[in-house]
């Protein structure tokens, strides 16, 4: 019997081409198709990353429990991977992100705990108050804590990400464009990229109701994923130019 899974099928996915803004400004932007992985998510390629070396190291031994916090395509994606895995899970959320990824993690076998927001709004406050719920999670069942704010086990995930940019474009590329929830996404490709051509330029988004990364104040805002509200732990100021 084949030992595969559909945890084979994370990453190298397809890079496409935006042809009616290429037309309209003469330069050629292309998009990492992350809605190939298996839930539709770039987070599959950190969660597996996390979960994987967690085992290699034993924090996570056999029939171990998993539990994170998460505004909700990291929880897909962890519950995706302990259920392939066997790994119980328990998801700390909120109201303020989408029921369809509250309802995928469910599906896919994931205890949820769902912390109020502020009429359904991303703030400061919220983040803080998940990150706080899982902790205590932790504390009581002894489980292991992706905590993906400050795991430095997914970066690798990003480093295979960018490899696979730089193969796809044949080493063609001059900026890097993404939004930043952990920063480790952007981190790790902004750092193989760079190891390849130090000139590339790196191009970090957030909301403009919450601009903490510009130098600005935390706001409430209603974007999933992106936007904690502080500087996260992960997030390096030269990773930007």
């Amino acid at each position: 019997m084949s030992n595969r899974t559909i945890l084979q099928r994370i990453g190298h996915t397809p890079l496409i081409p935006l042809r009616s803004i290429a037309r309209a400004t003469g330069t050629q932007i292309l998009i990492k198709l992350e809605s190939e992985n298996p839930t539709g998510s770039m987070k599959d390629r950190m969660a597996l990353a996390m979960i994987e070396a967690a085992e290699a190291d034993g924090r996570l031994p056999p029939g171990g429990a998993v539990v994170e916090y998460t505004g909700g395509s990291t929880g897909v994606s962890l519950a995706l991977v302990c259920a392939v895995k066997g790994y119980p899970l328990h998801i700390v959320s909120s109201d303020a992100f989408a029921q369809e990824k509250l309802d995928h993690m469910r599906i896919l076998g994931a205890k949820l705990q769902l912390v109020r927001s502020d009429s359904g709004r991303m703030t400061e406050k919220l983040t803080r108050d998940m990150v706080e719920a899982a902790r205590l999670i932790q504390q009581e069942t002894g489980a292991f804590w992706t905590d993906q704010l400050k795991n430095t086990d997914q970066i690798a995930a990003y480093h295979r990400m960018a490899e696979e940019i730089w193969t796809e474009t044949g080493g063609r590329i001059d900026a890097f464009v993404q939004s930043v929830g952990t920063a480790a996404s952007l981190r790790g490709n902004a750092e193989a990229l760079r190891a390849h051509n130090a000139e590339i330029e790196i191009v970090a988004v957030e909301p403009a109701e919450s601009p903490v990364l510009s130098g600005g104040l935390a706001g409430a805002h209603k974007i999933d994923g992106i936007g904690a509200g502080f500087v996260v732990p992960l997030w390096r100021d030269d990773m930007r130019t």
